[in-house]
């Protein structure tokens, strides 16, 4: 009994101990928690101390029983084991109850955890079930255990209580603070309702001051350093809000002109790389331009090979037969038989020749009238490129011209040819003829498709000109 009665003397001593709020205070570095949040947990405390304060009431009713029990003499030791049985179901439940305390801390332990991490979410269902749940396990019957267990359980629960104490404590004091700061700041007229709406043109007792300072200091270098000081602030005092206004003013245009000119920076980005990508398309029709005049300057060149291979061959020809005719001229008095037939022949071929030496100059014509277009679309081209005339454009012109002049000799050869009519051949001479003919035809099957495939390089530059 003695043993039981200084537990429940410790008991009270530790509860009287822990009354006091606010003995310890830890820092913590979530000033800003929530309201309600913080509402909550000192409800819960509120329940907790009630609780508590019952428990410690029911302690103290024990005291007095045992006391009464002590005073009485030896022949209530049947009362006396009754009221020690009753009194040690009564401390399971006491022990049950402090279990259920304590599960009540912890769990207030976890929502200032929560409220420090920055946590901000609602208590779930879950947690508001097991906290009706710990509540209707204050009246079921108490858990059979012994006293040391209660003891070392009704510490670790008082020294939860007395911490979740101090930690309501400290956020009473840093809310109080927090407070004080903003009527500090804003001033004891002033709501933190309006403070905190979107319209409020409200900027910080501080970024006033700033801004009231550079003002007075402009209308004193305006005025002169001889106003005094009260007739400044006098002055000073009426326009305070036009000033601000003046401010946000200048400070909204500001805004708009930064815009307008990021907004320019923009759309001039975008010309120039717009312009650099037509630059360099250009550039490349350039190169592409100049890369296919190139082959046709090696086609032409190869083609002037062949036309003076022609001519040459033409010469020999030329030159072989105004010897023939001169030695049949020579020999034409004593020997005047003369083959009408074989003269027909060769005149026809002459003039045959004459034809496809006119289609070979009309070809031609046409090749030069495409090329003088395909000149004029390279010089354009390479105008709106490099601003510059194209030198090979002028040699080819050149070579086309020298190609005519060569034409033209062979129409005149031709014709020569035609108008020297011998009056008498013989059959060797016309022979030889008839290959020079055969010569002669063949170089103009060449050129005509030489004149074809120039034709069609033509027409692929003009596709890739359009």
């Amino acid at each position: 009994m003695d043993d039981i009665y200084n537990d429940i003397g410790n008991f009270e001593k530790k509860l009287k101990y822990a009354g006091p709020m606010g003995a310890h205070e830890e820092s913590s570095s979530e000033d800003e928690a929530p309201m309600d949040d913080r509402a909550r947990l000192e409800d819960k405390n509120r329940v907790l101390l009630e609780k508590l304060y019952k428990s410690q009431n029911q302690v103290k009713e024990y005291k007095s029983i045992i006391d009464t029990i002590q005073s009485s003499d030896g022949k209530t030791v049947d009362f006396k084991d009754k009221k020690i049985l009753e009194l040690a179901r009564k401390n399971r439940d006491l022990q049950v109850r402090i279990e259920s305390l304590k599960n009540k801390a912890a769990r207030a332990m976890e929502e200032v955890i929560r409220l420090k991490q920055g946590d901000e979410m609602p208590p779930s269902e879950e947690t508001k079930t097991m906290n009706r749940t710990n509540i209707s396990t204050l009246s079921e019957p108490p858990a059979e255990g012994s006293d040391e267990n209660y003891k070392k359980k009704f510490k670790k629960q008082e020294e939860r209580i007395v911490k979740l104490r101090n930690d309501v404590q400290k956020y009473k004091t840093d809310f109080e603070k927090a407070l004080k700061i903003i009527e500090r700041e804003v001033g004891e007229g002033k709501s933190i309702d309006e403070i905190l709406k979107e319209d409020s043109n409200w900027k910080g007792r501080a970024q006033k001051i700033e801004m009231y300072k550079a003002k007075i200091k402009k209308l004193k270098l305006d005025y002169g350093d001889s106003v005094s000081t009260t007739t400044f602030t006098s002055e000073f005092q009426a326009p305070k809000s036009h000033a601000t206004k003046n401010l946000e003013t200048i400070g909204m245009n500001r805004a708009r002109e930064l815009d307008k000119l990021k907004e320019e920076i923009v759309v001039v980005t975008d010309q120039h790389e717009s312009l650099q990508q037509k630059y360099k398309g250009a550039c490349a029709r350039k190169k592409a331009v100049e890369n296919e005049m190139k082959e046709l300057k090696n086609l032409m060149a190869e083609k002037v090979k062949i036309l003076i291979d022609k001519t040459e061959n033409d010469d020999k020809l030329i030159k072989a037969l105004r010897n023939e005719n001169a030695r049949l001229q020579s020999k034409k008095g004593g020997k005047a038989v003369a083959s009408t037939s074989s003269s027909d022949e060769a005149y026809e071929v002459i003039y045959q020749l004459k034809q496809e030496n006119s289609q070979v100059k009309n070809e031609l014509s046409v090749a030069k009238a495409d090329l003088q277009n395909k000149e004029e679309r390279v010089k354009e081209l390479t105008m709106n490129c490099i601003g510059a005339p194209d030198e090979i454009l002028e040699e080819k012109e050149n070579m086309i011209m020298d190609l005519e002049e060569k034409v033209e000799m062979l129409e005149r050869e031709n014709f020569v040819l035609k108008n020297e009519k011998p009056d008498h051949t013989r059959r060797a001479p016309q022979t030889e003829n008839d290959k020079i003919i055969t010569d002669l035809s063949q170089q103009n099957a060449r050129l005509r498709l030489k004149i074809s495939e120039l034709n069609e390089k033509i027409e692929e530059l003009r596709g890739n000109a359009g």
